[in-house]
Formats: structure tokens, C-alpha cells, sequence
């Protein structure tokens, strides 16, 4: 069976002429002044260990009550490791909260990540 063994959310990724992966602004949570807060770039990249079994990856992201805000699907097979990237870009994320990043192969459940959105206060002006 096939196996999860890394699961990253982060803003951005590229890949180098050699074939390497970058990760570009790793998430750990966001931050919005107010919410519904929109997301401009989320990426989901996920790291499988196939050893040549088909992969049914469902990435799906849940609201801090459990409701999905988002899902990306992507079907593969790979001779041993494989990485795939789901997009998110323009994520909407209703309130502020812990999300959770759920992947499935097919309809089991392979890993999670959660993903804390916090509100920051607006900017003050200094008085002068």
C-alpha cells in the first residue's frame, strides 16, 4: 500500500533545472486582519511512497467545525517516491480558527496538517 511521508503547506513552489523541489514561504498558519480572509497562493505538496501503486490523493481542507473549504484530486503511480503539488490559490477561509489539511488515498485517510488562521490587529498610526 501506498504511503505519505511528507505533507507541506506553503505559498509557493519551482523546480530546478536538476529536478529539485523548492518550497517557498512554508505556512504554519495565516493571518488576516478580518475574516472571511481570502488566500492569494496556497500550495499542498504532499510527498508519497508508492512503490509503484496507484495513488487516488484527495486533498481536502476542513473548517475549524469539520466542513470541507476546499478539495484537489490527482490520480498516479510512481516506481517508488512521488510528490505532488495540489493548488489552492484564492483559498477562502471563512473565520479565524484551526483549519485542518486532510489527504485520503482513495477514501482512507493518509495524513494530516493543521493550519491555524489568526487575526492581527489593523496597523496603528503613531501619533505625532
Amino acid at each position: 500500500m501506498a504511503k505519505v511521508v511528507s505533507v507541506v503547506a506553503c505559498e509557493d513552489t519551482a523546480v530546478s533545472y536538476g529536478g529539485r523541489l523548492t518550497l517557498i514561504n512554508l505556512f504554519r498558519d495565516v493571518t488576516a486582519a478580518e475574516y472571511p480572509a481570502r488566500v492569494d497562493r496556497l500550495k499542498v505538496v504532499t510527498t508519497w511512497l508508492c512503490r509503484g501503486e496507484a495513488v487516488q490523493e484527495r486533498v481536502v481542507i476542513l473548517d475549524p467545525d469539520g466542513e470541507p473549504v476546499a478539495e484537489a484530486d490527482a490520480d498516479f503511480t510512481a516506481p517508488l517516491l512521488h510528490t505532488h503539488i495540489a493548488g489552492f490559490d484564492g483559498l477562502v477561509l471563512p473565520k479565524e480558527g484551526e483549519y485542518l489539511i486532510r489527504v485520503y488515498d482513495g477514501a482512507a485517510p493518509a495524513a494530516e496538517l493543521p493550519l491555524v488562521a489568526v487575526t492581527i490587529p489593523p496597523q496603528q498610526e503613531e501619533e505625532t
